[in-house]
């Protein structure tokens, strides 16, 4: 098992200047790294820069963030945080990572506060997300492949920024990896990983091991979870086991409380991205051109 980091593990100094930028507050910490804000020096902007850890990184997290680091480089989309510089420290095993600071926090921060969003308000939000994906499947061919509340920003102005793109991959790379025939057990390892590591947000697909690496489909099923969260306040598939949630996600059933009262063309559009079949799922050009988007 990698090392995990804590608050604790870290000792980077706030006000310490680094390519220009000066370290600010810690904003948050993860598995190998802390995010703090920074501040550039000559023009006063604010940003958020991630200082990673490799020495607590293994070999497949270097992956991922290498595969991280490329494809986010090649995103250019005003509803996905921009990545600004990446500066690495050989000497001290470090590097940072400057992007957008979204001063509106995240999704689910947000979702907490008000408990439940008004539908219209939801709308916005979703349809900006949505565009945000359309960009990457359709116009890049990237899939992000761990779509949840926590990795959805807001800036100061209440605009959608996507970020994470740890377990983002090119369809193009998926395909070729599957040109040079991986074996089962090792495409399976894969897809465990990426369903596993946010299980209420993942497709009965994909914890039946039984899709592509780079489907879109399984972010389609995201976006839905997405959607029913934001306008019903709670998750569609929910347990404090593991196994049983993702045994609810297989099932495939879920309710719209009675009491939760939301639009016909927004419930068709929840039961068309929470399709169980992909095949019978929407794609994201028929979600922007669905009833509900348009109203």
């Amino acid at each position: 098992m990698s090392p995990v980091a804590t608050a604790n593990s870290f000792h980077q100094q706030s006000d310490e200047t680094i390519d220009d930028y000066i370290l600010g507050d810690s904003i948050g910490f993860g598995g190998f790294s802390t995010v703090h804000k920074a501040t550039h020096v000559q023009t006063g902007q604010t940003v958020a820069v991630k200082i990673i850890q490799h020495q607590l990184m293994n070999e497949l997290s270097s992956t991922r963030l290498d595969r991280e680091l490329s494809i986010w480089r090649s995103l250019d989309h005003p509803n996905i945080a921009h990545l600004l510089k990446v500066v690495h420290i050989k000497s001290e095993h470090t590097s940072y990572v400057f992007n957008d600071y979204c001063s509106g926090g995240n999704l689910l921060d947000h979702l907490n506060k008000c408990k439940q969003m008004q539908e219209q308000k939801v709308k916005q939000l979703f349809r900006e997300l949505c565009q945000g994906i359309r960009y990457l499947h359709v116009d890049r061919g990237v899939c992000h492949k761990d779509l949840k509340l926590e990795n959805i920003l807001l800036d100061g102005d209440g605009h959608i920024k996507i970020c994470d793109f740890g377990l983002a991959i090119e369809m193009q790379q998926a395909y070729h990896r599957h040109g040079h025939k991986k074996t089962r057990k090792q495409e399976d390892c894969c897809e465990l990983e990426m369903a596993g590591g946010s299980l209420a947000y993942a497709a009965p697909e994909q914890i039946r091991q039984k899709t592509p690496l780079a489907c879109p489909k399984t972010d389609i099923w995201s976006l839905g979870v997405i959607l029913y969260t934001l306008t019903v306040g709670s998750l569609p598939f929910t347990d404090d086991y593991d196994l049983r949630l993702q045994q609810k996600i297989l099932d495939g059933h879920f309710e719209i409380p009675n009491d939760v009262a939301l639009s016909s063309a927004l419930k068709e559009l929840i039961h068309a991205c929470l399709a169980y079949e992909p095949e019978k799922r929407c794609d994201i050009n028929g979600i922007l051109r669905s009833q509900w988007i348009n109203e």
